[in-house]
């Protein structure tokens, strides 16, 4: 079910973004759902940050359940069980504790949840152990930055993970009013795997330039030899001060033998 308008007002930006990933999720978890018995979900960066409604409507952290009790129901009704399997990962204490209360308030069939308090950088190893290393695996990452989460060294473990596909919210918008910065070309070189040279480019030409190239840094990672890399990305833009901010999808997934 999209969520109604009234629950993004002033989030204008907020409400595409999950309208976004509820179409997103639904489509690909049916798809998964005919020949996948349990499919992971993880969210890297779940919050709640300022919603105030106990249900925590409007983020994306009831969505995704939401998303995944439809989708279960949809299958077992094809004669397609499956489970889901559902981590949100949180660094705030506070934000943590109220993640943690609601998910243990909100019990669905089918469903199991677990959340992690800590940095997503620092929790790297213990995420992926909890995904284990068959199932399906989708993994959500939407900062507030950049910082220890889109850099091409931070994900590298994640994208070198077998049959996973990953929804990356890229920032363009904020990074673009960094790249210049001297303190910050450390951190470019570990985006786009070099600091380009963007002086002559106008606008539009400069984010062309750096969405695609994070996305070929993205899929210049080995993998295991039998995956195929696939990318996409929608560019989003903020109503009021009409900036892009660009959500990237990353999917690699197994080639099947003729």
């Amino acid at each position: 079910m999209i969520q109604k308008p009234s629950q993004y007002k002033d989030r204008e930006h907020s409400g595409i973004k999950h309208y976004l990933l509820e179409s997103y999720l639904e489509r690909l978890f049916m798809i998964i759902g005919q020949h996948e018995r349990r499919i992971c979900y993880v969210d890297c960066f779940a919050g709640p940050w300022k919603e105030s409604d106990e249900s925590l409507s409007g983020t994306s952290i009831s969505l995704s359940l939401d998303v995944m009790h439809r989708c279960r129901d949809s299958l077992s009704k094809l004669g397609k069980p499956a489970e889901f399997r559902a981590l949100y990962v949180e660094k705030g204490k506070r934000a943590y504790r109220r993640l943690d209360t609601y998910l243990k308030e909100t019990r669905l069939d089918g469903i199991t949840t677990h959340a992690m308090n800590g940095e997503f950088h620092e929790l790297r190893e213990d995420i992926l152990r909890w995904c284990g290393p068959g199932d399906f695996a989708f993994f959500f990452i939407d900062p507030k930055g950049w910082k220890n989460a889109i850099e091409i060294p931070t994900l590298t473990p994640f994208l070198q993970r077998h049959r996973s596909e990953y929804l990356i919210n890229f920032m363009y918008d904020f990074l673009n009013r960094h790249f210049i910065l001297e303190q910050f070309q450390k951190d470019m070189d570990a985006i786009f795997g070099e600091i380009p040279d963007i002086s002559n480019m106008l606008p539009k030409q400069r984010e062309d330039y750096l969405i695609k190239r994070y996305l070929n840094h993205l899929k210049s990672i080995p993998a295991n030899n039998t995956d195929r890399l696939r990318s996409a990305y929608v560019s989003i833009l903020d109503p009021v001060k009409e900036r892009t901010n660009t959500t990237l999808s990353i999917s690699r997934a197994i080639l099947l033998e003729s």
